[in-house]
């Protein structure tokens, strides 16, 4: 009776529906966050580093080299070096075929505000980061001078639950309404692609981009995005835009990495899209179709080289991935301390890549097709496996030379080794070298042949990183080591 008087019935059963209200948001967020990691079947996933087959297949590899190496020592010399030698000279070859058809821009209409559309389309935009408190103003502002209508246009700051400053840097700020927080609750691993995952299923744009903290985008990057898109074939799924570096004269690290990047996004890649090859994509600027990238499961979370795994999964679904002029500006790491760690974990995602895809070698001969098959191989294994030999061949050249012209050396195999070896590590050097000047001719930074003749030591210490990374592999595989910004003297971006 008092209940129904005074109305405790209604606000027990209000207390019950708020209770099983609460519930169900802690089951969503819960769902969330499981979905932020595990997007992959284990098949296609960094998680674990190694399949039964995979182990059994490199004991039993190993064991042979070892008894080889022992019963018949001269022979597995010259058939490692051999084979070596071979993959080292088609990786090369591969350089040379990128050089004479860099120039040769993809088939896609060239784009100019004139010619651009008014936006019909939402765009999501997504940033994560992670201990960027001196990157958020400059950031935003960088973000907010995008060209796309302002009602289509969501863009997600993604910050780790223990970076409070970070956070609180981003709370003192006045965003503007399509400009939110997204805060990604504390989980394992804590990596960059599985605060991307979980944002993604916020997102409810057409497209999406992601960027980097330091990251400065041409304005007009997302109409470029968007005009090429359409009108391009439907199976383009992804479009990176070049990566170029503004504090590229400060040290000798930063010209070698800005060499290194205009090669890539400036020569490399745009070849790669030409043929509709494989492309490892770079970790920011990549323009998806929203509904593919979903349907492709996301980034994944195990993997610290997300970006190039990513790539090769769109290319075995079937889907292409193109290139855009509209740059993006970043800061490469001055100084070796900063530098070592991040070439590390590229590179030990690289390996990771090479490991999940070739998990069932069959299976992606079948989904690429020969061709691409072969361009994988190029790339892929072609850098993990160059890293490794490249400081052997370093060591084994002068050595080969004094044993040619102080023990003149009768027997033949050892003259051919020494000539096939000399023979592809000047020309790795020489194919690289012409290809970053033809490539860099013309742009904004142009290096001078003295920085270029200092390319095998760069080499050197990128495969001082790829050791790093390997044994990273057994000591750490899913460790993210972060990369420290906002110590560099940035040039204004000429855009």
């Amino acid at each position: 009776m008092f209940s129904r008087l005074f109305g405790l019935g209604k606000q027990d059963k209000f207390i019950d529906s708020f209770k099983n209200r609460q519930h169900r948001v802690k089951a969503y967020k819960q769902i969330r966050i499981d979905n932020s990691f595990n997007t992959l079947d284990d098949l296609y996933s960094a998680r674990r580093i190694l399949t039964g087959n995979q182990q059994k297949t490199l004991l039993i590899v190993s064991t042979l080299f070892v008894i080889s190496s022992f019963a018949f020592p001269f022979v597995t010399l010259f058939l490692s070096g051999l084979l070596f030698a071979i993959f080292y000279f088609s990786i090369v070859l591969f350089r040379a075929a990128i050089l004479c058809n860099f120039d040769s821009a993809p088939n896609i209409k060239p784009f100019s505000l004139s010619n651009a559309s008014a936006p019909t389309k939402k765009y999501s935009v997504l940033v994560a980061l992670y201990k960027e408190t001196g990157q958020v103003f400059d950031l935003v502002k960088s973000l907010q001078q995008l060209k796309w209508a302002p009602n289509k246009i969501e863009i997600f700051l993604l910050c780790e639950e223990i970076d409070l400053e970070t956070i609180n840097a981003i709370k003192q700020l006045n965003l503007p309404f399509f400009m939110r927080l997204v805060i990604c609750p504390k989980g394992s691993p804590q990596t960059k692609p599985r605060a991307l995952n979980y944002a993604l299923q916020y997102c409810t744009g057409d497209y999406l981009v992601i960027y980097d903290a330091e990251d400065r985008p041409h304005p007009d990057q997302l109409l470029e995005a968007h005009f090429t898109f359409e009108n391009s074939s439907e199976n383009y799924a992804c479009l990176q835009a070049p990566l170029l570096i503004d504090n590229c004269n400060e040290t000798w690290l930063t010209k070698m990495f800005a060499i290194e990047y205009t090669t890539l996004f400036s020569g490399i890649l745009i070849s790669l899209a030409k043929w509709g090859a494989p492309m490892p994509l770079g970790g920011t600027s990549n323009h998806f179709k929203t509904k593919i990238l979903k349907m492709a499961g996301g980034w994944d979370a195990f993997n610290v080289t997300e970006d190039a795994d990513l790539g090769i999964r769109l290319a075995r679904l079937g889907y292409r991935c193109g290139v855009i002029n509209s740059a993006t500006y970043e800061e490469a790491p001055t100084t070796l301390a900063v530098w070592l760690p991040q070439r590390t974990r590229w590179l030990k995602g690289w390996i990771q890549t090479l490991l999940v895809h070739l998990r069932s070698p069959k299976q992606l001969f079948i989904d690429l097709g020969w061709r691409k098959f072969i361009c994988f191989h190029l790339l892929i294994t072609g850098i993990v496996v160059s890293i490794m030999i490249h400081p052997i061949f370093i060591i084994v050249f002068p050595l080969q030379v004094y044993s040619f012209f102080i023990d003149s050396p009768t027997l033949s195999y050892e003259t051919f080794i020494i000539g096939i070896s000399t023979f592809t590590l000047f020309a790795g050097y020489l194919t690289y070298g012409f290809l970053a000047l033809a490539v860099t001719k013309g742009k904004p930074f142009t290096p001078n042949r003295l920085w270029i003749l200092s390319i095998p030591i760069y080499w050197l210490l990128i495969s001082l990183a790829g050791w790093r990374a390997i044994l990273q592999m057994f000591t750490a595989p899913h460790k993210w080591e972060k990369t420290e910004h906002g110590k560099s003297r940035r040039d204004t971006p000429k855009i």
